[in-house]
């Protein structure tokens, strides 16, 4: 198997440590990239954090030796810290340390999917032209994968909104506004999911009309 090692001093690796063997029952290997308890990987790359005393530590998956270390000058009783990699196959395994005699079992697990994009935006249009007397009707596409949508306006007329603002939310496909004669707004509306809202549709501009 395909290992890698990096070593550095205590000082520099020790947070990363910590952190490391919280969910782990070893003092001498832990699993990094792993949650839960005993740990799952998400993916077939399993990194791990080692410590032990010279002249040799091992680790070993499985049973079969992934990683080592030997120091010719035995320089006990200096600890050392090393951070390393292995790929496995999808599955349970187990890790083992020689140096503490101590094994930790773990799972490996395809990647999770990534979550839904934000919906694309929808295509808004009125019903009566963009008049209101005193109401019109808003109507928008569907978007697939949408779940909601929220509708947002402006005023234009006879004062001017510095932004949009949100209206209404729901999973409705029209909406009815009305205004007062002389009053103007602009809509536009966006499609929502579990990962968020898209961006906002075309704007539609529509004023109060006087009623024939």
């Amino acid at each position: 198997m395909k290992k890698h090692l990096l070593i550095g001093g205590a000082l520099i690796l020790a947070a990363g440590f910590a952190s490391a063997r919280t969910a782990q029952a070893c003092n001498s290997i832990s699993i990094m990239n792993g949650a839960g308890s005993p740990p799952v990987v998400q993916g077939n790359i399993v990194r791990f954090f080692v410590n032990g005393y010279p002249p040799e530590v091992d680790v070993y998956v499985d049973g079969v030796k992934v990683w080592w270390t030997y120091d010719t000058l035995d320089s006990f009783p200096t600890i050392f810290y090393a951070i390393g990699e292995v790929p496995v196959p999808y599955g349970s395994h187990t890790m083992f340390q020689n140096w503490e005699n101590c094994t930790i079992d773990f799972t490996t697990v395809p990647h999770a999917p990534p979550p839904p994009q934000p919906p694309v935006a929808p295509t808004l249009s009125d019903v009566n032209g963009g008049v209101a007397c005193p109401s019109d009707t808003l109507q928008w596409s569907a978007v697939p994968g949408a779940v909601t949508y929220q509708l947002w306006s402006r005023q234009t007329r006879p004062s001017i909104a510095a932004s949009m603002s949100q209206i209404w939310s729901g999973t409705n496909l029209s909406r009815r506004v009305s205004m007062p004669r002389n009053w103007g707004y602009v809509y536009a509306v966006n499609a929502c999911n579990e990962n968020g809202c898209g961006a906002l549709s075309n704007f539609n501009s529509i004023n109060g009309g006087t009623c024939p």
